[in-house]
């Protein structure tokens, strides 16, 4: 019976020896360290998932003024006219907004003023980064300064347009403010399409 009770206590001794401060340090380090990464994988994860989300709402502002173009849409700015095209505008000089507008003089251009329609803004430190178009000989140019994309009723067609000349594609670039990107592609054919 003695050989028993010591045993007993003898356990119960070494069981109430608990854990060192040092091994309590190592525990909460590798915590803390395991918390923060899973932190900072969490935070550019989400601003991925954001951007993407922006790019395809870019896309789907570009497929309103098709979808306005193509569609019997009244015109409220110019009175009973059916006829208007419908597009979006990004300047460079204001890189967080860009334009949905009614194309009341059927110019292919944003001209101000009446035409605006409504005005969208990106937020959380997104901008318009940059856009470029490609002509019909293949050669992109990205140090456009205004970019119009017009869809002119009954056509599907695209009608892509810096100033005066008149191209085969664009392509808008979204950045985040930690410099990732997403890229919309338009085409003349009518086709919109969002990529990484």
């Amino acid at each position: 019976m003695r050989e028993l009770l010591a045993r007993f206590i003898g356990k119960a001794q070494s069981l109430r020896r608990g854990y060192t401060l040092v091994e309590f340090i190592v525990v909460v380090a590798i915590v803390v360290v395991m918390s923060a990464l899973i932190l900072i994988g969490h935070s550019k994860f989400r601003g991925n998932i954001l951007l993407s989300n922006l790019a395809y709402d870019v896309g789907l502002s570009i497929r309103k003024a098709q979808t306005y173009g193509l569609g019997a849409r009244e015109s409220t700015r110019a009175g009973s006219d059916f006829e208007t095209g419908y597009g979006i505008r990004f300047n460079i000089a204001t890189p967080t907004v860009y334009l949905l507008f009614a194309d009341l003089d059927r110019d292919f251009v944003y001209d101000g003023g009446n035409e605006l329609i409504e005005t969208i803004t990106l937020n959380q430190g997104y901008t318009v980064f940059d856009f470029c178009a490609t002509n019909s000989s293949g050669v992109e140019s990205c140090t456009l300064t205004t970019l119009d994309l017009i869809f002119d009723r009954p056509e599907p067609d695209a009608i892509i347009k810096s100033g005066s000349t008149i191209y085969a594609s664009a392509r808008i670039i979204i950045q985040s403010d930690q410099g990732t990107q997403r890229t919309i592609t338009v085409s003349a054919s009518g086709q919109i399409a969002v990529s990484p």
